[in-house]
Parts: C-alpha cells; sequence; structure tokens
C-alpha cells in the first residue's frame, strides 16, 4: 500500500488535487540543455532515454524517464485527481488558466488578487526578482534562470535533424497534446 505522501496525493482530504503543467518536447529540449548547461543534442538523448533521471546538490536521484512516459505516468496517475495545463496556454492566456486552474482546485477567486499574483510571477517579474535576490533552484552553473520564458522559439533554435529526432520520439504524444504542432511538421 502506499504510504506518506504517496497515499495523501490520492486522498481528497489531504489535497485540493495536482496540476501537470507540459510543455512542447521542441522548446523543452532548449530550457532543458540550458538547464543541464550541456548541448542540445544531449538534452534530446536525455529525454528518449527510459532511464534519465535528474540529481540534486543534495544526492537526491529523481525519475524522469522519457518526455512522453513521464507525462504518461502523471496523466493516467490511477485515483490522483490531476488536471493538465500546457505551458504554452498559460503564456498566451494567463488569466484564463489561472481560473481554470484555481476553479479546479476549488479555490474561491478573487479577482485582484489573481491578477497581484499573475503581476509578481510574470517572468519580467521573475527575472528582475533573480537579479535582485538570486534564484535557489538556479543551477550552479547557469548564468541565469530566467532567460526569455517564450514558447516556439524552437523554430529558430533547433535544427532540422533535432526538429526529425524529437518528433520521431514523441509523435505520439505531441500529437494528442498538440495536434497544431503534430501538423505543422508533418506539413
Amino acid at each position: 500500500g502506499l504510504v506518506g505522501s504517496e497515499m495523501c496525493i490520492r486522498d481528497r482530504s489531504c489535497t485540493a488535487g495536482a496540476l501537470y503543467l507540459i510543455r512542447n518536447p521542441f522548446d523543452l529540449a532548449l530550457s532543458y540543455a540550458r538547464h543541464l548547461t550541456v548541448d542540445v543534442d544531449v538534452a534530446i538523448d536525455r529525454m528518449c532515454a527510459p532511464e534519465n533521471t535528474n540529481g540534486s546538490l543534495q544526492g537526491i536521484r529523481e525519475p524522469i524517464g522519457r518526455w512522453d512516459d513521464h507525462v504518461t505516468t502523471w496523466a493516467n496517475a490511477a485515483g490522483l485527481y490531476l488536471k493538465l495545463f500546457r505551458y504554452e496556454d498559460l503564456l498566451s492566456d494567463t488569466e484564463e488558466q489561472a481560473k481554470q486552474m484555481l476553479g479546479f482546485l476549488r479555490v474561491p477567486i478573487d479577482l485582484g488578487k489573481l491578477r497581484w499574483a499573475i503581476r509578481k510571477a510574470s517572468f519580467k517579474s521573475l527575472q528582475k526578482q533573480e537579479a535582485e535576490l538570486g534564484f535557489r533552484e538556479r543551477p550552479q552553473k547557469m548564468d541565469r534562470f530566467f532567460v526569455s520564458g517564450r514558447a516556439g522559439t524552437w523554430r529558430t533554435d533547433l535544427t532540422a535533424d533535432q526538429i526529425d529526432r524529437i518528433s520521431g520520439s514523441f509523435r505520439d504524444m505531441i500529437g494528442t497534446y498538440y495536434p497544431e504542432l503534430a501538423a505543422e511538421i508533418s506539413g
């Protein structure tokens, strides 16, 4: 059986639910490479590796697996009250997506507080905070954690071979969660 926090994620008396934020694998490859401070091809290799793990400064290894397996594991977790949101939708319509998140979690919405929180959590605000105060989760070798916060940079920053590797590895999952990208890369 489940113990401790594992049990709590399935017990609605312990949690309002879980939000899973998915990012398209093309932009994710660029962000992941920056996060790992490795070449984009190495990041793509990691995203395609079933044995992929991330490590912390405290020596804790977190199993990540393949990008599509990670998404599937969360999206299909039995008994978990979960809603999936796309990072790109959050960027393009932040207020509406935030309202949906709060609604899913049954949190009353105070529009003034929500808009204040959105301003404080904007990418520009996070960049300013990082410049002034640092950012504890920034990997040591990385100059800045909050760099661009945009979607779609893969179109100019990935090579054709890299796009082919990602689309070939994750075609089904891209079609499920990003049908507009599936159409774009196949057309």
